[in-house]
């Protein structure tokens, strides 16, 4: 007997990529080693379109509380969406 297919919308919005972070700061040499091996790494077209922004302090704090609570709203869009299913 044959599997139903799921259907794109299904498959959409069943995907989830989380993520843990870790409070311990990362070394200024360590984000340049990242950032050197990222120059040398392959890309589309050999184009490497990097765009790096790099934050500290009280704006990364800023920046990471806009960014969750973006994320806290979006979750309960998509889990309200779901319930219309």
């Amino acid at each position: 007997m044959a599997t139903k297919q799921p259907s794109f919308h299904d498959v959409a919005y069943s995907r989830r990529s989380i993520r843990d972070f870790d409070s311990k700061p990362v070394s200024d040499a360590l984000i340049d080693e990242i950032l050197q091996d990222a120059l040398t790494s392959a890309s589309w077209s050999n184009t490497r379109p990097y765009r790096v922004a790099v934050a500290t302090g009280e704006v990364r704090d800023r920046i990471s509380a806009a960014l969750k609570e973006n994320g806290e709203a979006i979750a309960a869009m998509r889990s309200k969406k779901k319930g219309a299913w």
